[in-house]
């Protein structure tokens, strides 16, 4: 859960348990807003990314912090736990996606290639590969064992603010302010733009298959 108050903002986050709604820990020493956070497959552990060049992960439980991801050179955009290997992957302005282990939070190795920052990425579950969205509009997908770049496409989309992938891996969607563009993931080719709103989106997702959408935003 994710609460805001008059004072903190968004520099908190409020961990409830969904059976009781009773709070369990407010994680609040962060040096900037909370823009993004991915928990663990196993719920024990949750990155928050900040408008710093580091990113902190925390115990859940316990609700302490465990250690800093801090390599980065400008601005932490996103971060995310691997779905099935114990690994964080965090992308920067800096141009790089840097990987580490989610359980010492040891630097294992830099992805490059792209000459812009990066604002957006995503684990592939099925695959177990890595894709990331630039500020400038690419799309790339990561070979994390070898930081090989498999596959690009210039998506045209410039100022990407958020992306997700469909469950099956197919498709990718990416929001810039108030529209959503949808792009075959392997292709690149465009399948759908919505116009949603005038107003800013906090975030789109995919729900459950690649039919629907959902999306809220500030209003």
């Amino acid at each position: 859960a994710h609460e805001r108050a008059p004072s903190e903002s968004t520099r908190s986050v409020l961990m409830r348990t969904m059976a009781e709604l009773r709070e369990l820990h407010t994680l609040s020493r962060h040096d900037g807003y909370v823009r993004r956070l991915s928990a663990s497959p196993d719920g024990r552990r949750v990155v928050a990314v900040t408008d710093t060049n580091y990113s902190t992960v925390w115990d859940v439980d316990e609700g302490v912090p465990l250690f800093l991801l801090d390599a980065h050179e400008d601005v932490v955009k996103d971060a995310a736990f691997s779905p099935d290997t114990p690994m964080i992957a965090t992308a920067a302005l800096d141009a790089t996606v840097r990987l580490w282990s989610s359980v010492a939070g040891r630097a294992l190795r830099t992805l490059r290639g792209s000459t812009a920052g990066f604002s957006a990425l995503q684990w592939a579950k099925a695959s177990g590969q890595l894709v990331t969205a630039s500020v400038v509009g690419e799309v790339r997908v990561w070979d994390v064992e070898s930081g090989a770049a498999l596959s690009t496409f210039d998506s045209g989309v410039v100022g990407i603010q958020w992306s997700d992938l469909s469950p099956n891996g197919d498709l990718i969607e990416i929001v810039k302010k108030g529209s959503v563009s949808i792009f075959g993931l392997r292709t690149g080719a465009p399948v759908h733009e919505f116009v949603v709103t005038s107003a800013p989106l906090n975030r789109v997702r995919f729900l459950g298959d690649v039919t629907r959408l959902l999306w809220w935003n500030r209003s």
